[in-house]
């Protein structure tokens, strides 16, 4: 068992190498520490350099600083000597397959540790060059007892671009979001316009996900993705005031005779043959107009799809005739 010396907290001081920059619940760590002590003591290495400062951390940074926000005057912690390479190693190693790491600190620690060059900043470069001969991913993946891929997507934050990685950091938008629009955007400018447009929409993952997934599948470009987003393709007013007219009472007796002539039963073919002919903006109101006709069956049916989609009404047409009621569960 090793020994548990306790050190003057004058006398400590945090790595340069430390990966762990984010103050995220520090908080609950303090209050965990002042209510419980402290769990696992320090991993610290002597310094050789003379001076007040006489350890350094290897491990345990953010329970240090913890510790001396309450003011605690002597550090319970393990001596161990080593070269600034094991030290790094160690360091980094703890805080990967640490639940509190953030998912930015973890991709830094990653890159370091296997010289992923391109992906580093220039003082993370520094360090990893003095590391020495960088690890394999395969190797790193072993020695942490995880999959190669799974140490690979961890990566993903640093090929992402700050403005990307800052929403995640607000709460704006999701890990799995943030991923998928990096993967569809043509370059790192239409990444961040892409970004800034969920954001702004206030779109869910599950929405965001499904337009990105609709766009891959129409091979469609990240501007009209973006168009998409802003809504720049949807209804105009004038055409909004068109579908009103048709699906309320102004047009109530006509839909009703036509049933009664049996015009107006609907099924899956008739949704087919729905078209949405929207002229330009620019465009005369005469000519800007909606080749539709719904009948009353097929309005409570727009109605009904409206609410499980969970789409505003002045969406559900398009959205409507695109399925194409795919189950006729909706005409039932």
């Amino acid at each position: 068992m090793q020994k548990i010396v306790e050190i003057d907290a004058k006398e400590i001081k945090i790595s340069p190498y430390n990966i762990r920059v984010e103050k995220t619940l520090l908080g609950e760590l303090k209050n965990n520490i002042k209510q419980q002590g402290l769990d696992n003591p320090l991993l610290v290495r002597p310094l050789k350099a003379k001076g007040k400062e006489k350890y350094e951390i290897i491990q345990g940074s953010r329970r240090f600083q913890a510790m001396k926000s309450l003011n605690m005057k002597k550090i319970p912690c393990i001596i161990k000597d080593m070269d600034n390479a094991t030290a790094v190693m160690k360091s980094f190693s703890e805080n990967i397959i640490r639940k509190d790491t953030s998912t930015d600190e973890k991709a830094r620690a990653i890159a370091i540790l296997t010289g992923q060059m391109s992906l580093l900043n220039a003082s993370d470069k520094k360090l990893a060059e003095t590391l020495g001969k960088p690890m394999t991913l395969d190797a790193l993946a072993k020695q942490l007892g995880v999959s190669k891929s799974a140490l690979s997507q961890q990566l993903e934050p640093l090929r992402q671009q700050k403005q990307t990685r800052e929403f995640v950091r607000e709460g704006a938008i999701s890990e799995t979001t943030a991923r998928e629009i990096r993967r569809i955007a043509d370059d790192k400018k239409k990444e961040v316009e892409l970004a800034k447009e969920v954001v702004n929409q206030g779109l869910t993952q599950d929405e965001t996900i499904d337009k990105i997934q609709k766009a891959r599948k129409g091979k469609k470009s990240v501007d009209d993705l973006i168009k998409t987003i802003k809504g720049e393709d949807e209804l105009t007013e004038k055409d909004m005031k068109k579908v009103d007219e048709v699906t309320t009472g102004k047009d109530a007796k006509k839909s009703s005779k036509k049933e009664d002539e049996g015009e107006g039963e609907v099924d899956s073919a008739d949704i087919d043959n729905l078209d949405l002919d929207i002229g330009d903006n620019d465009k005369d109101e005469d000519e800007n107009k909606l080749n539709v006709v719904l009948s009353e069956k097929t309005y409570k049916a727009l109605k009904r799809y409206c609410e499980d989609k969970k789409t505003k009404e002045d969406n559900a047409v398009i959205l409507f005739v695109e399925d194409r009621l795919k189950t006729e569960e909706y005409l039932k």
